[in-house]
């Protein structure tokens, strides 16, 4: 259990390093060019973040499966990281454009940041929200998928 523990902790740090990525890339183009594309935004800070993910997750927390090519993980990585990125879709478009959760944080952030800032920084409430979400089906996806299994002799 102690090592299920400390491979989660090192999977977050992965992943917190990758949500910097992904959240800094979609806050920019948000405040550049406003938040009607935030879901195109989403799905291009989510992909940059998932090549580095993939790097670090499988030198760092995963040990891959013995007998499985490079390009057999990357593409299952990929896909298991595409179903992620439908989630966190799902997610962001019911907070966003259903829930309009960013409305409220919005009018918060406008007076101390500005309108295109506050415009920007509102709708990663929704991706943080998002990211929690998705952060789960991600361990367990690749921890079953991607990782060799422990033999108990």
């Amino acid at each position: 259990m102690k090592k299920l523990i400390v491979q989660f902790l090192k999977f977050a740090v992965v992943g917190g390093l990758a949500f910097l990525i992904d959240a800094g890339i979609y806050v920019g183009l948000t405040a550049l060019f406003g938040d009607r594309l935030h879901l195109l935004f989403n799905v291009l800070s989510f992909s940059v973040s998932v090549i580095f993910n993939y790097i670090c997750s499988m030198r760092f927390v995963f040990k891959g499966k013995a007998g499985m090519s490079r390009r057999t993980e990357m593409l299952i990585f990929i896909l298991l990281s595409v179903i992620g990125l439908g989630i966190n879709e799902a997610v962001m478009w019911l907070l966003v454009d259903v829930a309009h959760i960013e409305g409220a944080v919005q009018c918060l952030l406008r007076g101390m940041a500005g309108e295109k800032i506050g415009q920007a920084i509102s709708g990663l409430s929704a991706k943080v929200i998002a990211t929690v979400v998705v952060l789960f089906w991600n361990f367990i996806s690749r921890k079953v998928f991607l990782e060799e299994k422990a033999n108990k002799a």
